[in-house]
């Protein structure tokens, strides 16, 4: 991934705006939290507890929704400014498993 992002957006790598990063998917970054966005880029069984509680109230994520190999739902999950969740189905998409990382995998590629 980040061989094709120096590609051609390797100013982005540079300036830190875009940070590329392997870890377990389900478990979001809690110490970077709150988030106002949170696009997850492969389908959860469903929607990850832990990303919904680092959406900043008023926030959005966008989260594939279902089992692999078989048609998910895009969903859309906002959390209002009382922090209340609602979610919506977007559209059917297909995409690859939200990575689980074991403890000491993740504790590896630190």
């Amino acid at each position: 991934s980040h061989d094709n992002v120096s590609k051609g957006h390797a100013d982005l790598l540079e300036s830190s705006c875009l940070q590329l990063e392997v870890g377990d998917g389900w478990k979001g970054r809690p110490k970077e939290a709150p988030f106002d966005a949170i696009h997850v880029g492969a389908a959860a069984l469903e929607v990850p507890k832990a990303l919904i509680d680092q959406l900043r109230p008023g926030g959005r994520m966008v989260v594939p929704v279902g089992q692999t190999g078989k048609t998910q739902a895009f969903m859309q999950v906002d959390k209002d400014e009382r922090g209340a969740v609602s979610e919506k189905k977007l559209v059917d998409v297909m995409y690859v498993p939200l990575v689980k990382v074991a403890e000491d995998a993740t504790n590896a590629l630190q």
